[in-house]
């Protein structure tokens, strides 16, 4: 699933739309309300169309918003698509947009250098919700593979970027013609629509939503941004959310635990952030009693995992794994069967119950409080 993923992410290159980019505090570099409908994005592929609202149920500000339409369908890449002229993103610091899609979406904002590499920053809408996305350079991932532009300096340099895109996660999912992977993976083929409007870019930056505190010591998400930045596939249904059992912010997971579905979430993360990782320290509250894989994912194809026994709890409560003890998947494709933590680049959370016998259509919340990982003393 998180393969298929970075290949998804391939096609998100060709998507948001204008320059804008926001967040913080102070007037905004520049914005676009699309209100004189006609901002600099295009549709590209064969069902990709480009239009504006004024229905105030697709509008979030003002009177007019962006609709994107297109087909996710095998053998078709539909993308909404913005050019940057060169320098023209250099001085933003962060970006701030509404969005709404009629379909629960994962989602990539792409970043494509001009004679450099591809980033991405990954979150995930709710059906028919407006959702703020904030976002700063320090939340976007280089992309790795072969398909993907190598980057001279392993950086994002704003002063190159050439293109702005938003990618739906289900267009590369839907060229596999395994429909069983599909159903499992919730991915329905058919015409989606989102609505974006009011981006705006500022000169100030984010706090950080992914933390180096010292090497092999990170904190895989702060949960600063307003959206999720998991993808969430199968059943799973995930917000960022505030209040009890959380301290301060968490990540809510709803799904149903139904037979022969899976409930799972995957974030990217910068590859060779956790070399020197120890231990994975996961403080979670499970609605029931439940197992949870845990796997780290190589940029290469290794796969390796732990299972965790999580049980029903109101209240936060921290499950270890040593890395070290982490079993290697049976679909691992690294050639040296060894977990390379400097090739990490994804981490992904599955509750396997509904495909392990144990799917009885129980719903589930789980909150995650924190994803952390903690290295040699120092």
């Amino acid at each position: 699933m998180p393969r298929a993923f970075v290949g998804l992410a391939l096609v998100g290159v060709l998507c948001l739309g204008s320059a804008a980019q926001a967040q913080t505090s102070g007037d905004p570099l520049h914005r676009v309300s699309f209100e004189t409908a006609d901002a600099p994005v295009t549709g590209h592929g064969p069902n990709a169309s480009v239009s504006y609202v004024t229905d105030p149920a697709n509008v979030k500000e003002g009177r007019t918003a962006l609709r994107f339409t297109y087909a996710v369908r095998a053998g078709e890449h539909n993308a909404l698509v913005s050019v940057v002229p060169p320098g023209a993103v250099a001085s933003m610091k962060s970006v701030r947009f509404w969005i709404k899609t009629d379909t629960a979406s994962t989602l990539g904002i792409v970043l494509q250098e001009e004679g450099g590499g591809r980033w991405i920053s990954v979150f995930s809408s709710a059906r028919n919700q407006w959702l703020q996305v904030e976002a700063d350079p320090s939340d976007f991932v280089l992309l790795h593979g072969s398909d993907n532009p190598a980057d001279p300096n392993g950086k994002l340099d704003m002063d190159k970027v050439a293109a702005v895109a938003i990618g739906d996660f289900a267009q590369m999912l839907v060229q596999t013609p395994n429909a069983d992977l599909l159903r499992l993976l919730g991915i329905t083929p058919g015409t989606r629509t989102l609505y974006l409007d009011d981006v705006a870019a500022y000169a100030s930056s984010l706090p950080p939503s992914f933390v180096v505190t010292r090497p092999g010591a990170v904190r895989m998400d702060t949960f600063a941004r307003s959206q999720p930045m998991w993808a969430a596939l199968g059943t799973a249904s995930v917000s960022v959310t505030t209040g009890a059992p959380f301290s301060g912010r968490g990540l809510k997971v709803d799904y149903t635990r139904d037979a022969g579905t899976v409930a799972a979430l995957m974030r990217m993360v910068p590859k060779g952030s956790l070399a020197g990782a120890r231990e994975l320290a996961l403080s979670l509250a499970s609605r029931v009693a439940t197992r949870l894989l845990v796997q780290l994912d190589e940029v290469g194809g290794g796969k390796y995992h732990a299972m965790l026994d999580v049980a029903p709890s109101a209240d936060m409560r921290t499950v270890r794994v040593t890395i070290a003890d982490m079993q290697r998947a049976d679909d691992s494709q690294d050639a040296n069967a060894t977990l390379d933590l400097d090739q990490v680049h994804q981490v992904v959370i599955i509750d396997p119950t509904g495909l392990l016998g144990g799917g009885d259509a129980t719903p589930n919340t789980l909150h995650i409080g924190s994803i952390s990982t903690t290295g040699a003393a120092p």
